[in-house]
Order: structure tokens, then C-alpha cells, then sequence
């Protein structure tokens, strides 16, 4: 009989609460212990007395470390002999790699190039892993992980000239186990091929995701400036996050919730010594029966990249439909912030039935084919007042752009004013403009006015915020990805309040038809309920939009366009001029 010690640390995380060792081993019975860590840092765990491990070689001691919901968060194992004396086994935790990941490389003094998609498991501190190469071929490796160091050996490797050529990667976990990074070799070989090749690698970690893509599918490819090609008949076979393909392609690739990305190659019109790289990313449809986005393609041949969107059809393989299919896209924002809004409910909708649905990513955009026709678009997401877009077209083999801006719902007694244009016709910067009775008490001539002027973006008085410019847009880079102003009403005061759309871009213009031309549209929204919806007047000059004038809960339009820009001047700036240049 013999007994042992267990792992000790210096330093067990904050997230650790229990840690179960458990032995095995040949002509024993398992053991197990679960010691509580209760914030020490410092552990031993004894199997001593009735619960002694018997003599014998290669005992196996596994541990796992888990969080208060019983979930493991690390995990390792080491082997021992034991002899009949006391023995000190030491085991070295790791994050647990098991599942779908994607990796980058960048040879050295190369451009990045990728992704390639692994299915990782893991055993102890043992993993295993394979993937699909660019050209198809499986390829299976293994490594080990060593507290939050990694190393990782693929030993059936091929160079390009079909030379064996193992690849060894090291590195390091960041992120709790979301994400690796660190260096690679491979050796010299012989031929055209003598130079080894060395350089540095990232890989991302797929989160979980509940669609299953299992099952026979078309793909179509629409390159830019073409016309579609398909279909193309493929095989996919899921685990978990990971999944390969087979059929008129292969290749492999991951799910991360809704979002897809997966390569395949293909010879460059029959020349089989030159190999295109094809990339996609995009969505899966709520339904999970159809995907779509785009694609771009790489390859060493000298042959420029092609771009475009892509879209997949689940089900048995046939001939391609008519050329009827189109692309709805875009992104959807915060009226508040500008920022992007991720997982904001997309549904499109004719005549009363459901046509296809998205959730949008981290970034807000979204992507979603169907048949040419007109459509309803509905944006929604918890906190947030729904966005309903009629009449919208979707044409034949073309992506139709849509943007959403969605506002949070106000309290009672505000009224929010959402300004949202086309960036792309003119490249136009416009500007808000609210102009309104002041505050009782508030003895300043003239009524208040809210604009982007320094000090100008809130109306205050007595410490009480009456009316603010809540985001200000210039710029995709600074202010956000979609063209948004958004203006707030705090607090209502008796009175008449005017708000006025200026062209900055074009001041002092006086036959512009930039503004008219923006597709400029200003959404009142009272308390939680759209009030009205003003679309800039079309094909008229003009600098400065009246758009509407309110007096309690009922705006009333007015919707002019002139080059008068004086009337942006309130009383209290009479005299001054527009700036030449933002201050913010």
C-alpha cells in the first residue's frame, strides 16, 4: 500500500472552488477526492489509510478544477509508479482547449494568411486535434498543454512540394482560454523546397452554438460585378462547433453562435498546380436552413483576389433556381451612441408571413438572401423601441443595403429626434439643429438652441437638462458605422420648438442639391411611440431643412428646404456665423 500528495499551489484562481483528483490505474479500483478550496491558496490532497492507492505501475492521477456552478474550468493529469513508499505527485492544470478553433499564420516577412479550422480534444493535459488543409487533405496533430502554455505538432505536414514538412507551434492561452498565439517552425526539405519556413500564429476559440448544418447543401457564389455560380453540391458533417464538408468541395470551418466561417480550394481553370484559397464568413438564417455573406479568395499563383457574397441552400442538391435571389444587408446602431447593437432580432416579413430572420454580430451587421420582391424589415432588441421599414426592395443577384438605428426607450415626457442619412450619395456631413422656448426663470433672449458648437450640445438651467444633442456625426471612422444624429427633449416646456437639418458639407451654397439628394429622413419618437416620419423633400436646392415644429405631443410638419442659414442663428447668437470647422 502506498500513499500520495497531491497537487499544491501558491496561487489558485478566484474562480476555482473545488478541485477533484480522481486515480486509476491496472488491477485497482478508482479513487477519488474532492477537496473544497475555499479561497486558500495553498492545497494538499492525501490519499492515506482506507482510501490508500495500491502498489502498482503507471497510476493515473486526474484532476479537474471547477468553478461554483460545477462547471471545469481547468484540468490536468501526470502518471506515477508507486512502490510502497510515499510519493509527492505533482500535476500541472491547464485550460481546457477542447473544441472548434480557427487559426492565423504570418510567415515571416509575409502577410498574414488563413484561416485554417481545428476540433481540438483534449485529455488531461494531452491534446489531439485535426483540421483540412486549403487543398482538402485531413491532417491530424497533437500537443500538450502546461498551465497557460501550449505546444502543438502536426507531423503529416506537406510542403508545396509534397515533401514532408511537420509543423511545431508554440505559445501561450490568453483570455481564459479564448485565444492562443505564439511562434511556428517547420524544417528544410529538399529541392525547390530547401528553406524551412518560421513565423507567428493566433487562434480564436469558436463559442457554442445551437444550429445543426448536418446534411446535404447548394452553395452559390456571386463574384463582384458577376453573375452567380452554383450550384455547388456539399456534405456537411458537424461536431459541436466544428464542422467538414465533402462533395464538390471540401474543406472545414466553425460556428460561433449564428456566425460562419469556413475555406475550400479550388484548381485555377484547370490548372492544377495553382491552387485558390476561398474564405467565407457570414450568417445562418434563424430557421437554419440557409446562409449567407461573403467571400474573398488568396492563392501564390499572381492571379488578383476576387471578392463577392455567397449564399447556401440546405437540402438535396439541384439545378440552380432562376437568378431571382438578392441580398439584404446591413448594420444596426444605438440612436444614443452610434455604436453597434450585436444580437438585435432582423425580420423580414411579405404580407404578413415571415420570409427570413438574422441576428445581428459584434459589430451590428447582418445578412439575409430571398427572392426579389418588396418587403417589410422589422429591427428589435430588449430595451429598444422596434424600427419597422416598409416597402423595401430586394432586386435580382444585387444586395440592397438597410441600416437600422434603433433608440432606447424614452421615460415619460421625453421626445427623441433620430436624423439618419446616406453617407455613400455625397459623402455629406449633416448637422441637427433644436430651437425651443427656454426654461422658466430663464430671463436669456431668444429661445435656446441645441447644435455641435463647443458648449452648445446640452440646454441647462438651474442644474435641470431641458434639451441635449445626445450624438453628433461626421465620420464613419470617429462616430460610428452608420450616418446618425439623435437629438432628446429631457423636458418639455410651454412653447413652439423648430428642428432644422443643415448641410454642413455645402455652406453657403445657394443651388446645392446635396441635402435633398442624402435620402435624409428625421423619426420623432414621443414617449415610446413613433410620432412621425419626415423624409427630406427631393430634387429642390437648399442648405437647411425646416423639418417640423412642436407644441406638446403632436408634431406638425413642415418639411422645406432653403439656403437661409440664418435662421440657425438663435437670438442669443444673433450676429455670429457657422463655424468652418467642428469643434468637439
Amino acid at each position: 500500500m502506498s500513499s500520495e500528495a497531491g497537487r499544491s499551489s501558491s496561487a489558485v484562481p478566484q474562480s476555482v472552488a473545488t478541485i477533484v483528483v480522481t486515480v486509476s490505474g491496472s488491477g485497482m479500483q478508482t479513487q477519488q477526492q474532492t477537496v473544497n478550496v475555499s479561497g486558500q491558496s495553498d492545497i494538499t490532497i492525501t490519499f492515506d489509510g482506507n482510501d490508500a492507492i495500491p502498489n502498482g505501475p503507471n497510476r493515473d492521477f486526474f484532476a479537474v478544477a471547477k468553478d461554483s456552478s460545477g462547471a471545469t474550468v481547468f484540468q490536468g493529469d501526470a502518471k506515477a509508479d508507486l512502490d510502497g513508499t510515499p510519493a509527492n505527485v505533482t500535476i500541472h492544470m491547464g485550460f481546457i482547449l477542447s473544441g472548434a478553433w480557427s487559426l492565423m499564420h504570418t510567415p515571416q516577412g509575409q502577410t498574414e494568411k488563413g484561416p485554417q479550422f481545428f476540433n481540438m480534444t483534449q485529455t488531461g493535459n494531452t491534446l489531439s486535434f485535426t483540421f483540412f488543409d486549403s487543398d482538402g487533405t485531413s491532417h491530424t496533430g497533437s500537443g500538450s498543454v502546461n498551465g497557460g502554455d501550449v505546444q502543438m505538432t502536426i507531423p503529416d505536414n506537406t510542403d508545396s512540394c509534397n515533401n514532408p514538412a511537420p509543423v511545431t507551434l508554440t505559445g501561450t492561452i490568453a483570455s481564459y482560454g479564448i485565444t492562443m498565439t505564439g511562434t511556428y517552425t517547420t524544417p528544410g526539405t529538399s529541392g525547390n523546397c530547401a528553406n524551412g519556413e518560421t513565423g507567428t500564429w493566433t487562434a480564436t476559440r469558436a463559442q457554442s452554438t445551437s444550429f445543426d448544418i448536418s446534411g446535404g447543401w447548394s452553395g452559390f457564389l456571386t463574384p463582384q460585378s458577376g453573375s452567380e455560380q452554383g450550384p455547388s453540391c456539399m456534405t456537411f458533417t458537424q461536431s459541436g462547433s466544428y464542422f467538414t464538408f465533402t462533395g464538390d468541395s471540401t474543406g472545414s470551418g466553425t460556428l460561433s453562435g449564428n456566425n460562419i466561417m469556413f475555406q475550400f480550394s479550388q484548381s485555377a481553370g484547370g490548372n492544377t498546380g495553382c491552387i485558390i484559397d476561398n474564405y467565407l464568413t457570414g450568417t445562418v438564417a434563424a430557421d437554419g436552413n440557409s446562409a449567407s455573406g461573403t467571400f474573398t479568395t488568396a492563392n501564390d499563383c499572381g492571379i488578383p483576389p476576387v471578392s463577392g457574397t455567397w449564399r447556401a441552400v440546405k437540402g438535396a442538391c439541384s439545378t440552380p433556381p432562376p437568378a431571382t435571389q438578392g441580398t439584404l444587408s446591413g448594420t444596426v446602431t444605438d440612436a444614443l451612441t452610434g455604436l453597434a447593437l450585436s444580437g438585435a432580432i432582423v425580420t423580414v416579413t411579405q404580407q404578413g408571413t415571415t420570409i427570413a430572420s438574422a441576428t445581428t454580430a459584434t459589430d451590428g451587421t447582418y445578412s439575409l438572401s430571398m427572392a426579389s420582391g418588396t418587403y417589410t424589415a422589422a429591427f428589435s432588441t430588449s430595451g429598444y423601441i422596434i424600427s419597422t421599414i416598409d416597402n423595401v426592395s430586394i432586386g435580382a443577384s444585387s444586395t440592397t443595403t438597410l441600416n437600422a438605428v434603433l433608440s432606447p426607450v424614452p421615460t415619460a415626457g421625453q421626445v427623441r429626434i433620430v436624423l439618419t442619412w446616406d453617407y455613400s450619395k455625397g459623402n455629406l456631413d449633416l448637422d441637427s439643429y433644436l430651437q425651443g422656448p427656454r426654461a422658466p426663470g430663464d430671463t436669456t433672449a431668444g429661445p435656446f438652441q441645441t447644435w455641435y458648437g463647443y458648449g452648445s450640445k446640452v440646454y441647462s438651467f438651474n442644474g435641470i437638462v431641458y434639451a441635449q444633442l445626445d450624438h453628433d456625426w461626421t465620420d464613419p471612422a470617429a462616430d460610428g458605422p452608420v450616418p446618425q444624429e439623435t437629438t432628446t427633449i429631457e423636458q418639455q416646456v410651454a412653447g413652439t420648438y423648430n428642428f432644422y437639418v443643415h448641410d454642413f458639407t455645402d455652406t453657403g451654397s445657394a443651388n446645392s442639391v446635396a441635402l435633398s439628394n442624402s435620402t435624409a429622413q428625421v423619426k420623432v419618437y414621443v414617449g415610446n411611440t413613433l410620432a412621425a416620419t419626415y423624409n427630406v423633400p427631393t430634387n429642390q436646392t437648399g442648405t437647411v431643412w425646416t423639418v417640423f415644429q412642436l407644441s406638446g405631443s403632436n408634431p406638425t410638419p413642415v418639411n422645406t428646404l432653403s439656403s437661409d442659414e440664418t435662421v440657425l442663428q438663435s437670438a442669443s447668437r444673433a450676429g455670429s456665423s457657422l463655424k468652418k470647422s467642428k469643434k468637439r
